[in-house]
């Protein structure tokens, strides 16, 4: 292999300990030397900075207010004590309000609650959704100050 296949394919791997991998990548520019008729290769290195495998965040912040749940509709069924469960950013001691209304004309019902979020911003409700058909659709919200904050589409099981 000649001087330029050489610095063109040229790659170091240079372990940098826990904080990741450094990689040197060899980058060759041609440039013509005045006079001489003749063109010299110049090789630069650029480092790249690589996270390792066991490098992991470390703690999740949370922004505005949202309900949680599993899968992509909040389900509950129709029972009495049914918890609607979120997290919030706001300052603990603050009172939400969450609504859970029905989007059936056959089975309608508006329930309003109002919790407070707590330290580390979790906040719940529990709701009473006896008596109400299996299969009905509902709308949860939790609103600050009349300002909606989340809106989550929800069945009945």
């Amino acid at each position: 292999m000649n001087r330029r296949g050489y610095i063109s394919t040229a790659l170091a791997l240079v372990t940098a300990g826990s904080g990741g991998c450094l990689r040197l990548a060899a980058d060759e520019n041609t440039t013509a030397t005045p006079g001489s008729g003749t063109e010299t290769e110049i090789a630069t290195a650029t480092q790249i900075e690589t996270p390792t495998e066991t490098e992991t965040p470390t703690e999740t912040e949370v922004t505005g207010t949202e309900f949680v749940y599993d899968g992509d509709t909040m389900t509950l069924e129709n029972a009495a004590g049914q918890e609607v469960r979120g997290i919030s950013d706001r300052d603990p001691g603050t009172q939400l309000t969450v609504v859970v209304n029905s989007e059936s004309e056959r089975d309608p019902f508006v329930k309003r609650k109002e919790p407070t979020v707590q330290s580390d911003g979790p906040f719940s409700v529990t709701v009473d959704l006896s008596n109400r058909s299996a299969g009905t659709l509902f709308t949860a919200t939790v609103e600050f100050d009349s300002e909606t904050l989340d809106v989550a589409a929800g069945q009945l099981v």
